[in-house]
């Protein structure tokens, strides 16, 4: 297992929204790094932009747990839900898919909040616009880094939750 572990925690996806304007990149479990066409930022809005950072949030996440479906499957693993076996159970993966993890660039300027993994959000403050375009895809990663970062701590609180009964 300890082979699959590190295949697992080195995951390495690459993600491009489908006007191909934005990029994003996912290394290990939770390190993005985002990047824009030429041109792009200068004449965008803040709107704009956090609905790039939206979707490549939400196309992220679906080209990760791909990659770890396939990897699973190379060893010969499937990836199937625990099985429902109490109504705490129950609670459990219904609570699961409305979980709420959310990420802050270090200047604040870049927020990212996840639902479930499935539905992403993000705000841009207008005065990112008024920066270096590094500085933004900067600061758009480290939002998305924070708010997958934020998932582990989020489920671990959530399933211990379920198992004391309080969900």
């Amino acid at each position: 297992m300890g082979r699959l572990h590190d295949q697992l925690a080195s995951l390495d996806v690459s993600v491009t929204t489908p006007d191909e304007i934005a990029t994003a990149r996912l290394q290990g479990e939770s390190s993005v790094t985002v990047s824009l066409v030429p041109g792009y930022f200068a004449t965008s809005t803040s709107d704009r932009l956090a609905g790039k950072i939206s979707a490549l949030g939400a196309l992220l996440w679906e080209a990760r747990q791909y990659v770890v479906r396939r990897t699973l499957a190379d060893v010969g693993l499937t990836y199937d839900e625990s099985p429902v076996l109490s109504s705490g159970d129950a609670e459990f993966h219904l609570a699961r898919e409305t979980v709420k993890c959310e990420g802050r660039s270090d200047d604040e300027s870049v927020v990212v909040s996840t639902f479930g993994m499935t539905t992403w959000a993000a705000a841009v403050e207008a005065s990112a616009l008024s920066g270096a375009e590094e500085d933004f895809v900067r600061a758009a990663g480290e939002a998305m880094s924070a708010a997958l970062a934020d998932r582990l701590p989020r489920l671990r609180e959530l399933a211990a939750s379920a198992r004391a009964g309080r969900l």
